[in-house]
């Protein structure tokens, strides 16, 4: 944030949550668009709508093909959601990076791909799913992805 500035006219440096103005550069533009907090919040919605997902498949109590098999197919949905819809949105409520922006989404697009695939891929042993279908359902991920990006 940019403050009115001082009694000479000079605008008040960019300062952070905390109070702290960035070192050795004049703003925070450095930061913009970086990954971290991203990263976070995406494993957070990952880990919140697997284990909703799943709840009801184990709330049965014994393990069965039969009742995972509708969890599995809502996690793969519920991250078709995040990905084209929760990823655009949450972007898009930022500052954009001053850098290159295609690399900016690339680097998204890695970190929603990559770490959907923790969950995507167990789904051969825990759901039955065929190797293809995880395939397919990583192809459509990618896919979707590059044109949401």
């Amino acid at each position: 944030m940019v403050g009115r500035g001082d009694r000479a006219g000079r605008p008040e440096p960019e300062r952070d949550l905390f109070g702290r103005t960035p070192k050795g550069r004049d703003d925070w533009a450095h930061r913009r668009g970086e990954p971290r907090g991203f990263m976070l919040g995406w494993a957070l919605y990952l880990m919140g709508v697997s284990g909703i997902t799943f709840s009801g498949a184990m709330s049965g109590g014994a393990f069965s093909f039969e009742a995972y098999e509708v969890g599995a197919s809502r996690l793969a949905v519920a991250i078709m959601i995040g990905v084209c819809v929760l990823w655009p949105a949450t972007r898009l409520c930022q500052v954009a990076p001053r850098a290159n922006a295609a690399r900016s989404v690339l680097l998204d697009l890695v970190i929603l791909i990559v770490s959907a695939q923790a969950l995507i891929w167990p789904q051969t042993l825990m759901a039955g799913w065929p190797i293809g279908t995880a395939a397919a359902v990583t192809g459509l991920m990618v896919a979707w992805g590059l044109v949401t990006g």
